[in-house]
């Protein structure tokens, strides 16, 4: 599966190294689609984890720009979106003016005029009929059948150019938009600005060429199948957004809410095909656009271009053409549109005189049908298919009070609406905790390593240590409790369960005065699912890992190895929990500890760069032992008042330094040494607190030659929950 590395953090390496597996990774938002709805809701949730899945190998939907020799051209939707809708300080590019008056093509001719009714006046009516028009158009009490055929045929035309369906299913006061001359300037650079803008922060996020095969509520997290090119997989999120065509979401969603999947059933859909040619200058008549409701188009444009040499002919085949001509070669279609030039008598033009052809094939052009069009297109309509899902467009715009709510302009604003859903939604699924650790990921390749990407990580295990020094805080206790996984936690959510980052939480807990009970259940799962009586020690990774995807996976060799982290932390929680069930597991902890102990004293495990840190939980776990290893926790001390620094300090690091002061105090070995650590870390303090420093660790395997190494960096709280424990004052 092809996917760039430097897209997120944990969660897009996940999908690197998982071809056909499902992820155990939990993002926070998945969003099906990367048209304007799914991009407009992505960019505003870009704080969070999100992943956008886009079948297509571009994103924008029904937004399609391109260009030949400097001239862009949008063979999609074609009409210039407001400025407004741009983001950040980037305006857009030059708005080019439309090309001149409108026309019809009527009964063999083309009649121009600078509205609609001074169109429709020039086209040979009678005053009947012109005066029928106008009663029309003035008393929005009169029916359309009221009119001749003749008549609703041309209304029709002009109200197809502002709304797809049938003027018939539209309410009086929207068929009176038939009557408005639509604007027709452009942007210099097309509609793919907008696009372009929405995409900025959103394409790290972006999987393209990935197409979703279902999406499923399970509860308490969605789930999302997909494919791309050969390779399948899963992704799991805590909410999910569906922005696609609303037949693509019933075939996706596998419960819909009976409201909503009404709703999206009462849809349909109008199919175009848009042929843009670039023309001479000289050889047209100045029009800016041509309604010909008596032929297989419907409307054609004419566009200016940066180059006043060269216009664009933009000419539209409705639903009612769509099938016949779907089944021909672009020549064809060509020549079909070629043919409806020579119709309108606007041009000297022959094919050898056009200097660019374009095709765009849309079966699904735009969203139509009873609940889109007439009196229900008013109403509220009902987006949220599940309590987790959410769908997205232009079509679920919950715009009441404007008619034409649909178009470029309904899908940003459906996209913005249901991003603040999805907040809502995550809200008040649980209290939502900010990230502890800034990450920075480097590919580690045989020639060099590379910076990818930055992140944040870790929003359960490190609020252990912050809890340790808060013990008070019963919120963030209850938050704690909330996230754990069979009793047990991971470093984040979605990232699997770790002796290590459980033990960090029990660790909390246990001061937080959290009931015996509790803990003893959580440490009897770590028993049995991460130690190993073989090895004497717990290892980081459980040996049934693959039948169980709540628990971490690991994607390096050295994930599998036995822990020091681990069986230095576990042990020594086991210790102060339950010392005489676990006594024989205890006992063997000490002896791999002693074991594996550094010949200057300290432990150094493979996760936290700190020594002290396991120094400390292996110095708690083998002074409960002293009559059998009174030698190694003396050795650890002489290694800390030998690495104390001139300033008090251990290695200059508020963590170091707190975590050993920790150690001197319990084994009742501090004296002035303690003072003059506590000393140093009051200096340390800034007045927000004590700055972050490296918390974490870890690199992953690509493949047999790249590595993914993860340099977690805290922010701020564990640093300073570390301190404060350091110096004694956790709030108790």
């Amino acid at each position: 599966m092809s996917v760039p590395l430097a897209a997120y953090g944990w969660d897009h390496l996940q999908a690197v190294v998982e071809d056909t597996a499902g992820s155990s990774e939990l993002l926070d938002v998945v969003v099906i689609g990367a048209g304007l709805a799914g991009l407009a809701a992505a960019s505003r949730l870009t704080d969070l984890r999100v992943r956008v899945l886009e079948s297509e190998s571009r994103v924008g939907g029904r937004v399609l720009t391109r260009g030949h020799e400097g001239t862009s051209y949008d063979l999609g939707a074609v009409l210039a979106f407001d400025e407004s809708m741009l983001s950040g300080a980037v305006g857009g590019s030059r708005l080019i003016p439309e090309a001149g008056p409108l026309g019809c093509y009527w009964q063999g001719a083309t009649h121009y005029g600078k509205g609609v009714l001074e169109c429709l006046s020039e086209l040979g009516l009678s005053q009947t009929e012109l005066r029928a028009l106008r009663q029309f158009r003035d008393d929005p009490e009169k029916d359309l059948l009221h009119l001749s055929e003749n008549l609703r045929l041309l209304i029709a035309g002009f109200f197809g150019d502002l709304h797809f369906g049938d003027i018939a299913d539209a309410t009086p006061s929207m068929q009176r938009d038939a009557f408005v001359r639509f604007a027709t300037p452009h942007w210099e650079n097309g509609n793919f600005e907008l696009v372009a803008n929405l995409q900025r922060e959103v394409d790290p996020h972006i999987w393209l060429a990935t197409t979703a095969t279902s999406v499923c509520d399970m509860g308490d997290h969605v789930k999302v199948a997909y494919h791309t090119g050969m390779a399948r997989g899963i992704l799991r999120a805590r909410v999910a957004i569906v922005a696609t065509p609303p037949a693509t979401a019933l075939e996706l969603l596998g419960t819909v809410d009976a409201p909503c999947e009404e709703f999206l059933g009462s849809l349909e859909h109008q199919s175009a095909i848009v042929v843009a040619m670039g023309v001479p200058t000289a050889m047209l008549d100045e029009f800016s656009y041509i309604v010909t409701p008596e032929l297989s188009s419907s409307v054609v444009l004419q566009q200016q271009t940066t180059d006043e040499k060269i216009r664009t002919l933009l000419i539209y085949f409705p639903t009612r053409s769509f099938e016949a001509l779907n089944s021909l070669t672009d020549t064809e279609i060509f020549e079909r549109a070629f043919e409806i030039i020579g119709k309108l008598n606007v041009s000297e033009l022959t094919r050898q005189d056009v200097l660019f052809l374009d095709v765009g094939r849309w079966p699904v052009a735009e969203i139509s049908g009873p609940a889109t069009a007439g009196a229900s297109r008013l109403k509220p309509k009902p987006a949220r298919a599940s309590a987790l899902v959410v769908v997205c467009g232009d079509y679920a715009n919950p715009d009441t009070e404007h008619s034409r709510s649909y178009g470029m302009a309904a899908a940003v604003e459906s996209g913005k609406r249901q991003a603040r859903e999805v907040r809502r939604i995550l809200a008040s699924s649980r209290s939502e905790r900010e990230f502890l650790t800034d990450v920075w990921i480097y590919e580690i390749t045989d020639e060099r390593p590379v910076f990818r990407w930055k992140t944040r990580e870790g929003n359960v295990a490190g609020y252990g240590l912050v809890l340790a020094a808060n013990p008070k805080d019963k919120l963030l206790r209850e938050y704690l409790l909330s996230c754990s996984i069979d009793s047990m936690w991971e470093y984040q959510e979605g990232f699997g369960i770790t002796p290590e980052d459980s033990a960090l939480v029990i660790e909390g807990l246990l001061a937080a005065n959290v009931d015996k009970s509790t803990l003893l259940r959580s440490l009897r799962r770590l028993v049995d699912t991460f130690y190993c009586p073989e090895h004497e020690s717990f290892a980081s990774l459980a040996s049934n890992r693959r039948q169980n995807p709540k628990l971490a996976q690991g994607r390096a060799a050295y994930w599998t190895q036995p822990s020091l982290d681990a069986t230095a932390h576990v042990g020594s929680l086991l210790q102060r929990v339950s010392p005489a069930e676990y006594a024989a597991e205890t006992a063997a902890c000490c002896r791999y500890l002693v074991a594996h102990q550094d010949q200057a004293g300290f432990w150094q495990g493979k996760w936290f760069p700190s020594t002290t840190v396991t120094t400390l939980y292996a110095l708690r776990l083998l002074r409960s032992r002293p009559d059998r290893y009174a030698s190694a926790a003396e050795a650890a001390i002489a290694y800390l008042f030998r690495t104390q620094r001139g300033n008090g300090s251990w290695n200059d690091s508020v963590v170091d330094t707190a975590a050993a002061a920790v150690a001197l105090q319990e084994a009742d070995a501090g004296g002035e040494r303690l003072l003059a650590a506590r000393a140093w870390l009051q200096s340390s303090r800034q007045a927000e607190g004590w700055a972050g420093e490296p918390f974490l660790y870890y690199w992953m395997e690509i493949d047999a030659k790249r590595k993914a190494f993860y340099q977690c960096i805290d922010r701020g709280a564990i640093t300073s929950a570390w301190a404060k424990l350091g110096l004694g004052i956790a709030e108790a």
